[in-house]
């Protein structure tokens, strides 16, 4: 059995070979450790721990210490001569390179760096290089598509649609986007709290999501961005005045209590939009004249609205309902507002902000008296309770727990066939919910069905499953890529098969675990964010072996390097050819 780990500067267990130079046929890879070099004479370490004087068959760039994969070419002189990997792989690459310009050149294509591109990624997906797949590349690598080359020659390959939704489902796989894991958990956080007191929003928030509320209620609002902004802004400082409890905060304020009444309620001036004050009280003699001019507060620049014409909101805070917590701030909200139309001279502009804003604040608050008595009734009606709680717990099933204690394998299609029968119930209870909720379960649900919907999609061209996964009750996603040996039309053979693993852990980030089965031969590969775990890897490997033991497999492959790009479905296969896949004559002795 191999064990390898690629980490600079570490003996890794590998095979207790002593006499690896007499099974050496020219062609062979071996990795070693070089100890010196002078750029043609090498002293390497092999796995069994013996130093070996090499002669290079072309100058090796590698410091002492460093682990280089070398060529056996033969014996020159009573020593081994080695080539560098690097070279052939140099070749690979060219390789690629002329079959895309001749591929090119035989449909009269101009050959260009972006045709070459296009041209190369068709053929890493095996399809031909045609004028209509260029087409179809250049429409999908466009702006308005903005595909990457690999993912547009994927998508081509897989014969799925390249409607709007398909692109951005694709996107949001290749990004880590697509998670149905993050769908079922967010489903079950949001039944769940159906009914539950909601903690109170900050005085910020709330004012944010009046903000909200005035632009979707009122799109042609014929008040100016400066004016509903600074009004705003000033509406949340004077609030957080009023709310603001920390100890510090009183301490502060103790001695200018007075002005920082006075500052709440000279939120406009006769002449112009609101003047602002970040602060939350200013002093009565402030002599600051680069913030103060003619007793007056100099204009600061709000984080709230943005808009030359009319005005938006703060896109860095999404606005939700407001709740029965937020009734104090809703409340204080409208007394200042009352206050400001009392005792300032407004201008027209002025009042038909403050007008647009106290409707706003009145409508939240009838809203949330109507949300409250719906919850209200949820709560005391036992049969919706019922059909809630059974809901949640079809869901919860979906989520396959992996604990000390549970030792059940994994069914892909089987859990498959229960998310189907599982959403059909789960719609059906979501409509007795609160309408406050049931809009947004529903978008949830949708979500999830679409999600699953293109993964199913995916399947028909490549074997890709995603698992709901508690690994000691923290909820992640499984990914399972399986990659066919033969023909694509063919079903998979469990004794020969390439699968990918990839795991988003909390503790030591995401894993990437590459299985190729050959017979009862398991060989792995573990890609990791941290190279602190490899000594966790190192040390679990007996475990590992006598668990696949007990199974009728045996693990003859064990490595682990660090995760440079992320596996993914778009070059999944790609990676597993070039990491499994090998020539006939390679023995792989690697330190």
């Amino acid at each position: 059995m191999r064990i390898d780990g690629l980490a600079a500067g570490q003996i890794n267990i590998s095979n207790n070979n002593t006499d690896i130079l007499n099974k050496l046929k020219p062609g062979d890879v071996i990795r070693a450790q070089v100890l010196e070099n002078s750029g043609e004479e090498l002293t390497i370490k092999l796995s069994d721990g013996s130093e070996v004087h090499a002669n290079a068959l072309t100058t090796i760039n590698a410091k002492e210490g460093d682990f280089v994969n070398f060529v056996f070419k033969g014996t020159e002189g009573g020593k081994i001569v080695l080539e560098s990997l690097g070279a052939n792989m140099t070749q690979h690459v060219n390789e690629a390179l002329v079959n895309a310009k001749n591929a090119l050149a035989l449909i009269n294509v101009p050959i260009s760096d972006k045709n070459i591109e296009l041209a190369m990624a068709l053929l890493k997906q095996n399809v031909p290089v045609t004028n209509e797949s260029l087409l179809k590349m250049e429409q999908l690598v466009n702006t308005d598509k903005g595909l990457k080359a690999d993912a547009a020659a994927f998508l081509i390959a897989s014969k799925l649609s390249d409607n709007i939704n398909n692109i951005e489902k694709l996107q949001s796989l290749l990004s880590g986007r697509l998670k149905i894991t993050d769908n079922i958990s967010g489903l079950i956080k949001l039944i769940e709290g159906t009914g539950k007191t909601e903690a109170p929003k900050t005085p910020q928030e709330v004012v944010n999501r009046l903000a909200s509320l005035v632009k979707e209620n009122n799109e042609n609002v014929p008040v100016k961005a400066a004016v509903m902004d600074n009004l705003f802004e000033r509406l949340t400082q004077s609030v957080k005045i009023k709310f603001e409890t920390s100890q510090e905060m009183l301490e502060r304020n103790s001695a200018s209590s007075s002005t920082a009444g006075r500052a709440a309620a000279a939120i406009l001036t006769e002449d112009g939009p609101a003047t602002i004050i970040k602060s939350s009280a200013v002093p009565e003699n402030s002599e600051n004249t680069e913030n103060t001019k003619n007793g007056q507060i100099k204009p600061e620049t709000s984080p709230i609205l943005r808009e030359e014409n009319g005005f938006t909101i703060d896109k860095s805070v999404t606005p939700t309902a407001l709740s029965k917590a937020d009734l104090p701030v809703l409340k204080e909200l409208g007394n200042q507002l009352q206050t400001l139309a009392e005792n300032q001279k407004l201008s027209q502009e002025q009042l038909t902000a403050v007008k647009y804003i106290a409707k706003e604040i009145n409508n939240a608050i009838d809203k949330i008296g109507l949300r409250q008595k719906e919850l209200d009734n949820f709560n005391l009606d036992a049969g919706k309770q019922h059909i809630i709680k059974d809901a949640v717990n079809t869901l919860k099933n979906l989520i396959v727990r992996i604990d000390h204690q549970n030792n059940d394998e994994i069914n892909p299609v089987k859990l498959y066939n229960e998310l189907e029968s599982s959403l059909t119930v789960v719609k059906n209870a979501i409509q007795h919910l609160p309408s406050v909720v049931r809009e947004s379960a529903v978008n949830i649900v949708n979500n999830l069905e679409s999600n699953v919907n293109f993964i199913n999609q995916l399947n028909n061209y490549s074997s890709y499953v995603q698992i709901s996964l508690s690994i000691f009750n923290q909820n992640t996603t499984g990914e399972l890529y399986m990659l066919k040996k033969g023909s694509k039309a063919k079903k998979l053979d469990p004794s020969n098969l390439t699968v990918l693993l990839s795991l988003e852990t909390n503790n030591i980030g995401r894993i990437d675990t590459l299985l190729s089965i050959k017979e009862k031969d398991v060989s792995t590969n573990f890609r990791l964010k941290d190279s602190g775990v490899f000594n966790i890897l190192k040390d679990s490997h007996k475990m590992l072996y006598n668990s696949l033991l007990e199974k009728g497999y045996r693990l003859v492959d064990y490595t682990y390097r660090l995760l440079e790009d992320p596996i993914n479905i778009v070059n999944f296969e790609d990676e597993a050819k070039k990491e499994f896949i090998k020539t006939p004559n390679n023995i792989d002795i690697l330190v």
